[in-house]
């Protein structure tokens, strides 16, 4: 019985330490960076007002519905790109990240 009770104990707390990472196929996350509006204007804008898991599903589920290509969450809005061409790095304060939802068509992973 507590051998059981221990394995589902650990079987939680790994699924719980997954959650909170952009998604199982993201290349990279940029800290501090999002890409320049010029050049690449979100396809859309979502405003949270927490920093909860809650918040960041929504913002993930909104921009692959909308078939994005990268996410930039940020402390108030989530931004959706189908592009990023340029990226450029914003204060530290703003605490955002950016990534790639999938194959990262623009290798910001390698900058």
């Amino acid at each position: 019985m507590k051998f059981g009770i221990c394995f589902i104990l650990v079987l939680v707390l790994l699924a719980c330490s997954t959650l909170g990472h952009p998604t199982p196929t993201a290349k990279c996350v940029l800290q501090h960076y999002m890409c320049r509006y010029n050049n690449s204007p979100p396809i859309a804008r979502l405003r949270h007002h927490d920093q909860t898991m809650e918040a960041w599903n929504t913002c993930n589920q909104e921009c692959a519905d909308k078939k994005a290509e990268y996410i930039y969450y940020g402390y108030f809005y989530c931004y959706c790109y189908a592009t990023c061409k340029e990226i450029v790095k914003i204060h530290e304060s703003a605490n955002g990240n950016l990534w790639p939802i999938g194959n990262d068509p623009d290798n910001i992973c390698s900058n």
